[in-house]
């Protein structure tokens, strides 16, 4: 059986600048893309580079819903408000609560 890895990459200002920029990853703390992250480099041999992980990668961030199930936040906002979160309609979540 064959195997397809796709992995996105994104350009840094450094990049862009075309300034040498060195080894270095960038991954959001989901464990998906850490362990993306560590396979990709252990298959090229490049398990040394270093790996910086920030939450502001991750693919969702639900602002002050973070953590909430979707039943109370239905019970509360209503269906449309999940739906619409649930289906990426673009929209800033409400912000998150100190604590």
């Amino acid at each position: 059986m064959s195997v397809l890895v796709l992995l996105r990459h994104g350009e840094s200002a450094w990049n862009a600048a075309n300034v040498f920029t060195g080894w270095i990853v960038h991954t959001s703390v989901q464990r998906r893309a850490i362990w993306t992250a560590n396979l990709a480099l252990a298959t090229c041999g490049r398990s040394w580079v270093p790996v910086r992980r920030s939450w502001r990668l991750n693919s969702n961030h639900y602002g002050a819903l973070q953590g909430r199930s979707k039943p109370e936040v239905r019970a509360e906002a209503g269906g449309r408000a999940v739906h619409a979160l649930a289906s990426r309609i673009p929209g800033a979540p409400a912000a998150r609560r100190a604590g």
